[in-house]
């Protein structure tokens, strides 16, 4: 008996560690699709557009991945949990369908108002308004895509497919239709059609195939969920938009020219976190079930471990060869661009430790110590950059993004981790 059962709990341990392989797989395929899709992108329009409407497309992507937070507002986590603990149940699974799309339509109602009220209110915005209310149409598409089902169902291959899609079809479109004579505007459009059209068929799939009907939850649900997921997305929003915040905090005391450099070296930290994003998401469920077990710490321990050296092991790499990863996206070599891609790549160290602390705490039920933490750091982080890029001209600021994330890894692990109920 003794042997049948550890057998048993043998082939459970490995089922489970082939699902998440699966899922890691599947996410970091779309991370890499993502990178080569940006490698062969971004130096064409950097030609073609030149360096100050290249980084009005970097500013106006930083102003509306807000608005992205904003219309997914925490249901990636909240609606996952609650997908995974009512599958099998269609009528509650449609239940939870229909609050997130009634609550992202609303939400999106309110992005569209507060982009009518920046770009008529602020002189920045409304200098390249057009550019920034088309590009709320990238953030229709991404907010349609059911990525909280497939995560839910572990079934990440959808992710990747519906995201790669989006993106290959952006690419295309990009190098048919963009030249010399387009605008910031062109890209835009076509990025914003592009997943817009993606999000509608997988939409429409995903209640084809999963035989999901529409049905009007409680009133108390709805009420219960969105509080919920309001703590998840203050969480979140210091977490995901940090380098975003950055693009936006620089974009009001620098030249697009020195936005689009800057844009260039966060597309090298966005792959280095994406990765590693990607191994969050596919562990996710098995977080959820370590943080419910006394034993936990020590699995989460031996995590963070792995994820910090496996990001500085791949950091000092990049940096050893960054010449030659510069030259790759832009097609020749911008001293400009070294001098910030040299340090600020180490902040993928960081950003990295943080999601996986980030997810972690919430799982153990600290969504409120998490977000009042993200929200202080998020606020503190965008008055001392504004004086730093005000007082000094030169590239101080990138130190200081690298030491916050340093800093506010102390804080989540101390506080939100390692500090008791």
């Amino acid at each position: 008996m003794r042997k049948t059962k550890l057998t048993l709990n043998e082939n459970i341990n490995i089922d489970a560690i082939k699902k998440i392989f699966k899922n890691f797989s599947m996410l970091a395929a779309m991370q890499v699709g993502i990178l080569l899709l940006t490698l062969a992108i971004v130096p064409f329009l950097f030609r073609n557009l030149g360096a100050d409407q290249y980084g009005v497309v970097v500013f106006a992507n930083a102003v509306i991945f807000y608005f992205q937070i904003l219309i997914d507002f925490g249901f990636q986590q909240s609606a996952t949990k609650d997908l995974t603990l009512r599958l099998g149940k269609k009528n509650l699974v449609g239940n939870v369908f229909t609050t997130v799309y009634i609550l992202k339509l609303l939400l999106s109602i309110l992005s569209l108002i507060i982009v009518f009220l920046l770009c008529n209110l602020i002189v920045r915005f409304e200098q390249i308004s057009d550019v920034i209310l088309i590009s709320l149409l990238l953030v229709v598409g991404k907010s349609l895509v059911p990525n909280f089902y497939y995560q839910a169902i572990e079934k990440m291959e959808f992710i990747t497919i519906f995201n790669l899609a989006a993106r290959s079809l952006f690419t295309i479109c990009v190098f048919v239709f963009i030249d010399s004579k387009s605008s910031a505007y062109d890209v835009q459009l076509i990025n914003g059609i592009s997943f817009l059209l993606i999000g509608v068929i997988s939409f429409v799939y995903t209640m084809m195939k999963g035989k999901i009907n529409f049905s009007l939850p409680p009133a108390n649900y709805m009420k219960v969920f969105f509080l919920r997921c309001l703590n998840v997305f203050y969480s979140n929003l210091s977490l995901n938009v940090t380098q975003t915040t950055n693009i936006l905090v620089l974009g009001f005391f620098r030249s697009d020219a020195i936005v689009a450099f800057y844009g260039i070296g966060e597309k090298f930290v966005a792959a280095g976190t994406g990765v590693m994003r990607a191994l969050t998401q596919a562990l996710y469920p098995k977080i959820i079930s370590h943080a419910k077990k006394t034993k936990g710490n020590k699995y989460f321990n031996y995590l963070l471990l792995f994820y910090f050296l496996m990001m500085l092991v791949g950091c000092v790499i990049f940096d050893i060869f960054s010449e030659a990863f510069i030259k790759l996206v832009t097609n020749e070599y911008l001293q400009q661009v070294d001098a910030i891609v040299g340090v600020i790549i180490y902040v993928v160290i960081f950003m990295s430790l943080n999601e996986l602390l980030t997810q972690i705490s919430i799982s153990k039920g600290k969504i409120v110590t998490i977000s009042k933490i993200m929200v202080g750091t998020l606020i503190i982080n965008v008055v001392v950059l504004s004086f730093i890029l005000y007082y000094f001209k030169g590239n101080q600021f990138v130190y200081y993004i690298v030491i916050s994330q340093m800093l506010l890894f102390g804080i989540l692990f101390y506080r939100g981790y390692a500090e008791r109920n």
